[in-house]
Parts: C-alpha cells; structure tokens; sequence
C-alpha cells in the first residue's frame, strides 16, 4: 500500500507561487528551509502593520551566500517552505549568531 500526502490547498500554493515571483528581492531570506522577509528599519512602520516589527523587534545579522550582511529588527517569519517549492526556494543566507 502506498500512502500519499493530498496535493495543497490552491490558496497555498498561491502564496508560495508568490514567494517564488520575488525569490531574487533582496528582502527575500530564505534559511534552512523557512521563508523570511525583512521589512524596512526606518520608522519602524510597515503598511500591512504599522507600528509593529516582525518578531518583536528582535535583532538579526543575516548572511547571504552573495556576500551581503544584513542587520535587521524587522524580520517577518513566513513559515516552512513546502516540499513542493523548496527546489524553486532554495536557501540563499544563515544567520550570524552574534557572540557578547
């Protein structure tokens, strides 16, 4: 017997044909198999939330394999990349674990 897992929902693979489209932004972070997205530092306000950062604020050091390096406060988490996207999404950073 041969069990297989139903295909995703449309909506979701909507979304992660969306992430696909942008996968070359800059803001764009993908580690470890997860979806990130770094919104803007200034004034700490992003239009789908104004006021709010992503993780409370929490500060990262993001490397990229291009060579960037990239400190934010705003780094939005969009989850596990399914299976089905992960060879379109490959990672492309790591975090820097920043040591006192």
């Amino acid at each position: 017997m041969t069990i297989t897992s139903p295909a995703p929902p449309a909506y979701i693979t909507a979304f992660w044909d969306q992430k696909v489209a942008v996968r070359d932004d800059p803001a764009s972070v993908r580690i470890r198999g997860h979806h990130y997205h770094i919104g803007p530092e200034t004034g700490g306000v992003w239009r789908k939330y104004p006021g709010r950062r992503g993780f409370n604020g929490r500060k990262f050091t993001i490397r990229f394999f291009d060579g960037r390096i990239v400190t934010t406060t705003n780094l939005w988490g969009q989850g596990r990349i399914p299976e089905s996207h992960r060879e379109r999404l490959p990672d492309n950073a790591e975090f820097v674990e920043e040591r006192p």
